[in-house]
């Protein structure tokens, strides 16, 4: 019964995340006109971006030997900087720093036959810790 209830959960607060996160765009995006909103896939939106800024591993993080990816949904705006972003998963003491270095980055602006539009897609970013050489083998 308790696993029901925590997937019932997990559904009502990533359909509350997803509420919040259509709230926030169209809030942060609104302008004298109302641009289009094109979805592209990562691999697609990768196509445009001009500037990959890499983050800046947190210390206690580095020390403690986390690693991974965290998951950014993320609206560029017509300007191609990084309006909104949202994080979708990835391990707590990563996000922030993710989110700082996403927020630096540029794309080319999105052009659909004449048309500037906005774009939301997600942005993936990796935490990977250097590997040690192994020793020899004897």
């Amino acid at each position: 019964m308790r696993r029901r209830s925590a997937i019932a959960l997990g559904l009502v607060l990533a359909a509350a995340c997803v509420e919040c996160f259509a709230q926030s765009t169209s809030a942060a995006s609104r302008t004298a006109v109302d641009l289009p909103r094109v979805h592209l896939s990562e691999a697609a939106a990768a196509g445009f971006l001009l500037k990959k800024v890499p983050p800046i591993y947190p210390p206690n993080a580095k020390r403690t030997g986390i690693e991974g990816d965290v998951v950014l949904r993320i609206l560029i705006g017509a300007d191609g900087r990084v309006a909104v972003l949202d994080v979708v998963s990835g391990n707590q003491r990563l996000r922030n720093a993710a989110r700082r270095a996403v927020l630096q980055w540029g794309y080319e602006t999105y052009d659909r036959n004449g048309q500037i539009s906005e774009v939301v897609t997600l942005a993936r970013v990796q935490f990977r810790l250097p590997r040690k050489e192994k020793p020899p083998a004897q």
